[in-house]
């Protein structure tokens, strides 16, 4: 670690989002705390831009207020954690504040559990200020306890920090209630691990939602023996391990190949009791579960991993060497290969080894044959941290379990009833094991779902029902009266609503309001973006609220972020969420439909400004101001193009339809309509 300091004060510090974790609240409500409360702790640390504020402070803060803590023990957790850090700085010195948060809590709960007159962990606190974290290395020593050199190993950068810092961390980590340990562990833990980004993933997340995902669909499944052989920090474990009937797991095996990553899944199966054997091995290029079934295997192995040090002779490649370019295939074979009878294993991996061609084909090929692929889950993109790209989940049993393979192309990582229900609720196919294999044995689910045979007689129905919607949408197209051209509009003035404003011919008011938080009740009268740019803007019901608060009828809003839209609220009553803008008309001199006719031409799209997300200065929008006889006539003339095109959309969306049916009579149906 670097060697100069950034906190020599030796206070614990939280950032606003600790805050807000602290009170299980938004981070707005924080932001709203700090401007309004005129007591909340000035910053203690930190910059303009990201703020620190004192730990104690907070605390005090938020029992005189009546704030509740729910998540103290995480928030403390994090503070010394940040204790640490800040010392030095840097994303990886935050990294190995929170790891030795983690090994303190393993130190206690190790000292709590032994039969000692004068428990080690006391004698640490009462040391502490003195000696620093010196004290609890010779402790260690002195005490022999059991498991002390596997759970608490102190590196040897912990000797930088003064013995009073080390005092304020350990009396931090010794307010965490025990029951909370491993709850504050995990915070502590993910929270670091995020901090690093892409960098952070190279043990894993706690709480990644295909982590979660794995666990839920996977514990109606655990009994007996659960072996992960690429557990990193243990995440689909402990999951496991806390939903999963009390007895009904014996036993927990996990392999990984990285030693700090077993180090921290070791001490957090211990925080939380849960019956885990931990070893650091590679098990690719040796199998050090011989002849060891276990009833339920998960794996998450790294994604793409290429790895060339396979031995020929090995007997988990019964299905074929797998290919040096990745690992997809090893890690499917080696969960195959230790499945017990009426065993079920679950391997996540990217899409490329469900239709790959060459090596990892043939592999895949004969795994189908065997009956050992039960089901193939696509899950959707972006449900792990830094990568976009989706995943799917392999279902595997021992050879000859499967007759059929069942598909599941889901547009959620969501598991409510279990696996059956999951299967069940997202679209789904089951298809022989005869049919994939005539496939090209592809196992993309798009593939074989929706191939579904349709009825002939229904393909003949829709087809004849949609030329019926054809034709009626064409009989209204022929309705259409003739289009006049628009009468000689007089030379227009140009103005800006700025000057429009200063006139006194119209008000100017700025959309606040948010949207609803997941846990409140969307508000009915409130107006997005999208309602505007969507025309999506209907009357509502019994509005008791303040007219100043609300739109009123014949006012015009315009959305003015990332897309120049506007309408004309007929009905009123409604509230303009962030980034409209509502223009209210308060002169004879200008219509209202018509501002919101020309409000939104072509010409004030200059006026968008910003690089991410572009929004216009309402004020500085151009509107052709005409004499009110031309504003009738243009209108008139806008409403008439309006009704076209809205029957010109009629017709093409039928005619569309139309064109589907027709491919579906030729592919599906056995005789021709008449």
């Amino acid at each position: 670690m670097k060697d100069h300091m950034k906190n020599p004060s030796g206070q614990a510090l939280l950032a606003p989002s600790d805050i807000a974790k602290l009170g299980d609240v938004s981070a707005a409500a924080v932001s709203n705390w700090r401007k309004r409360a005129n007591d909340f702790p000035a910053p203690a640390g930190g910059t303009d831009a990201r703020p620190l504020f004192a730990r104690d402070q907070v605390i005090a803060w938020m029992k005189a207020n009546n704030k509740p803590m729910v998540g103290r023990a995480s928030a403390d957790a994090v503070a010394a954690a940040n204790l640490v850090g800040d010392m030095f700085g840097g994303s990886a010195q935050a990294e190995d504040g929170a790891r030795l948060v983690v090994t303190l809590l393993a130190a206690r709960k190790l000292s709590t559990e032994s039969t000692h007159d004068y428990p080690l962990w006391q004698a640490f606190l009462a040391r502490a200020n003195e000696d620093g974290f010196e004290a609890l290395r010779q402790l260690g020593i002195e005490y022999e306890l059991d498991r002390w050199d596997e759970l608490v190993a102190l590196p040897g950068w912990v000797d930088q920090i003064p013995p009073r810092i080390s005092a304020s961390v350990a009396e931090i980590v010794d307010n965490i209630a025990t029951t909370d340990a491993a709850e504050a562990a995990d915070s502590v833990l993910n929270r670091a691990i995020s901090t690093r980004g892409r960098a952070g993933s190279e043990h894993g997340y706690i709480g990644s939602r295909v982590s979660t995902f794995l666990a839920r669909i996977s514990a109606q499944d655990a009994r007996g023996v659960v072996y992960d052989p690429a557990c990193g920090l243990g995440d689909v474990l402990m999951q496991i391990h806390d939903l999963a009937p009390d007895d009904a797991i014996e036993w927990m095996e996990a392999h990984d190949i990285n030693t700090e990553a077993v180090m921290l899944a070791d001490q957090r199966a211990f925080l939380r009791d849960a019956p885990l054997a931990l070893n650091n091995v590679d098990v690719l290029s040796k199998d050090p579960f011989v002849d060891y079934p276990a009833d339920l295997i998960v794996a998450e192995p790294p994604l793409g991993m290429k790895y060339d040090r396979f031995d020929l002779m090995d007997p988990r490649w019964v299905y074929g060497t797998p290919s040096p370019g990745s690992s997809e295939f090893a890690w499917i074979q080696h969960a195959v290969a230790h499945l017990a009878e009426g065993g079920v294993a679950y391997v996540v991996t990217a899409g490329g080894p469900l239709f790959r061609g060459g090596r990892d084909g043939e592999i895949r090929r004969r795994l189908i044959a065997d009956g050992c692929v039960e089901a193939i889950y696509q899950l959707p993109g972006k449900l792990l941290q830094h990568l976009s790209i989706p995943v799917v989940v392999w279902v595997l049993r021992r050879p000859g379990s499967a007759e059929s393979i069942r598909f599941v192309n889901s547009a959620t990582d969501t598991v409510l009833g279990g696996r059956k229900v999951f299967e069940s609720t997202n679209p789904n196919a089951e298809v022989s094991i005869d049919d994939v294999l005539a496939g090209d044995c592809n196992l993309v689910p798009e593939r074989w779902i929706g191939l579904d045979t349709p009825d002939p007689t229904e393909v003949v129905e829709n087809y004849t029902a949609s030329l019926e919607e054809v034709q009626a949408a064409a009989r209204s197209v022929s309705t259409i009266s003739e289009l006049q051209p628009v009468k000689g509009i007089e030379s227009s003035r140009v103005v800006s609503v700025r000057e429009l404003q200063e006139a006194g011919i119209i008000a100017i008011r700025m959309g606040r309001e948010r949207p609803a938080g997941p846990n409140e009740t969307p508000d009915p009268r409130r107006l997005s973006g999208r309602d505007v740019v969507h025309r999506d803007i209907g009357p509502v019901e019994n509005d008791q609220s303040d007219s100043s608060d609300v739109t009123v009828p014949g006012e015009v809003v315009v959305a003015t972020t990332g897309r120049l839209a506007a309408v004309l609220d007929e009905s009123g009553g409604h509230t303009l969420g962030m980034g409209l803008v509502g223009l209210r008309v308060l002169s004879p001199q200008l219509r209202p439909d018509y501002l919101a006719a020309v409000v939104d031409g072509n010409w004030n799209r200059r006026f968008f400004t910003g690089a991410t997300i572009q929004r216009i200065s309402a004020k500085e929008l151009e509107i052709p101001l005409l004499s009110l006889e031309d504003q009738e006539e243009f209108v008139r003339s806008a409403a008439h193009l309006q009704q076209v095109r809205a029957l010109a959309q009629e017709l093409l969306n039928s005619t569309s339809e139309a064109l589907e049916h027709l491919a579906e009579l030729a592919r599906y149906a056995s005789v021709t309509p008449q």
